[in-house]
């Protein structure tokens, strides 16, 4: 579990290099999943990430952060299950909405917390 961890932080560091480059794919992409039923598989992906990052802790620098992080994950794909759709569409607008400064300060977020995950795993 914990090389699934590390490969998950990997992932979301290229992702988000990726998306700083060309951000008008995450307003896309995040409109594409919240909008259909990707959405469960999402769901499901947190949880089990989740699930992973708490069982493996242990193996961290820092395990209390990673459990931590466990958590919020699993907590997260709870609530993309627990909330009705229509509210995720409605989302899915405002964030296509949103200025691409701010979907970048985003994805910088989203990159030191990937950095976090990989830097924590080393």
């Amino acid at each position: 579990m914990f090389e699934t961890v590390l490969l998950f932080g990997v992932v979301i560091v290229l992702g988000c290099i990726f998306l700083l480059i060309r951000a008008q794919h995450l307003l896309v992409l995040a409109e594409r999943i919240l909008a259909t039923r990707w959405i469960y598989l999402a769901a499901l992906l947190r949880l089990l990430l989740g699930a992973a990052m708490i069982a493996s802790a242990h193996a961290f620098k820092y395990p209390q952060a990673i459990t931590l992080l466990g958590w919020l994950l699993a907590f997260g794909g709870v609530v993309l299950i627990a909330v009705p759709q229509p509210v995720w569409v409605n989302l899915a607008g405002r964030l296509a909405d949103l200025p691409l400064g701010v979907v970048r300060l985003l994805l910088l977020l989203g990159l030191c917390f990937g950095g976090f995950i990989v830097y924590a795993a080393l």
